[in-house]
């Protein structure tokens, strides 16, 4: 681990120690709920050293170079800020600091099935582009620099249709360790926002037991406290560390996984050449999450679409309640599951 990333690692730990009111002793059970997760790369002498590099952060006090390697991948990745798999359209409880989550445990598992992996078909690079997910009747979400590798828009356009020779579907399914599928066909129908990093596209009909994901349509007085709920298909990032990357998802990528944090605040970043007040959170991702949900705990709603970020400092997101300010999305936007 360069200092660089050791120092922004370190910076990530202090802030969601702080923000969340957390402890050593919060530390010591995610890891060891971590340790006991199917094919966890965390061991018991691990969990001891990340703990001692959690206390030394904690405490300002220096770090070895064995303490500095397990802050990133383990303390926060497997710990604070884990990757977890879904499995049958739900996943198993967390660990105490969850407890919000667990409480809505089953009333996650209608959001978590219109999720989707859009896999592509004719593409010269890629067989999958991002994350997908069902916003109204024949409708999806997803970003548009994910619909971009497979449909084109016209110049002075907004519609999109398939790249000559491409095809794309969603598969609903795509869990770790199953083989099982559910399909959503793209029509080659939909349109991009010239501002913010979404697009709107069709699908041939819903399958039962697939419904429209509920979008906010209006931002809450405050973020503070928010937990962040993030469902989406993390795939392996060439940007990104390697070992990390094999310590949080244990070399199993392209998968559904449910990913928990916090909601920060609202921040302004650069998107397709203007400045956007885009939403930020701080659960873990990777490149293929791009198209995920956010969701809020304390509602079920969708507060963002979730479409890049800066590594170790924070995550970005569209707002729902934004939407139907989108041009491009005026005649959709009627369709679309605002409550």
């Amino acid at each position: 681990m360069t200092a660089e990333t050791f120092e922004r690692a370190s910076l990530q730990l202090t802030s969601i120690i702080e923000a969340g009111g957390l402890s050593l002793v919060d530390v010591d059970a995610s890891l060891t709920a971590a340790m006991n997760r199917k094919g966890s790369r965390v061991t018991e002498q691990t969990k001891i050293i990340a703990l001692e590099a959690a206390d030394r952060v904690i405490n300002s006090r220096p770090l070895t170079a064995e303490h500095k390697a397990l802050v990133e991948g383990i303390v926060i990745g497997n710990g604070l800020r884990p990757a977890i798999d879904i499995e049958k359209d739900t996943f198993d409880p967390l660990p105490a600091l969850w407890d919000d989550i667990n409480g809505v445990r089953s009333n996650m598992m209608p959001l978590i099935r219109s999720v989707g992996r859009l896999n592509v078909a004719g593409h010269p690079k890629i067989s999958f582009a991002g994350t997908a997910f069902v916003c109204g009747r024949d409708l999806l979400l997803t970003n548009r620099h994910v619909a971009e590798e497979f449909m084109s828009a016209a110049t002075g356009s907004s519609d999109l249709c398939f790249k000559l020779g491409m095809s794309a579907d969603v598969d609903t399914k795509e869990e770790v360790d199953s083989a099982d599928t559910r399909l959503l066909k793209c029509t080659g129908e939909g349109v991009v926002s010239t501002e913010w990093d979404v697009a709107l596209l069709r699908v041939e009909g819903l399958p039962a037991g697939i419904e429209p994901i509920p979008l906010s349509s209006t931002a809450p007085h405050s973020f503070s406290d928010r937990t962040a709920a993030t469902v989406g298909y993390p795939g392996f990032d060439e940007a990104e560390n390697l070992i990390e990357q094999m310590l949080i998802f244990r070399g199993i990528f392209n998968k559904k996984r449910l990913l928990p944090g916090k909601f920060t605040d609202i921040f302004a970043v650069q998107s397709y050449g203007q400045s956007v007040k885009a939403l930020a959170h701080d659960c873990t991702t990777l490149g293929g999450c791009s198209g995920s949900i956010v969701i809020d705990v304390a509602t079920l709603k969708v507060f963002g679409v979730h479409f890049g970020g800066e590594s170790g400092v924070r995550n970005y997101c569209v707002p729902t309640w934004k939407l139907p300010e989108i041009p491009a999305f005026a005649d959709f936007k009627n369709q679309m599951s605002f409550t």
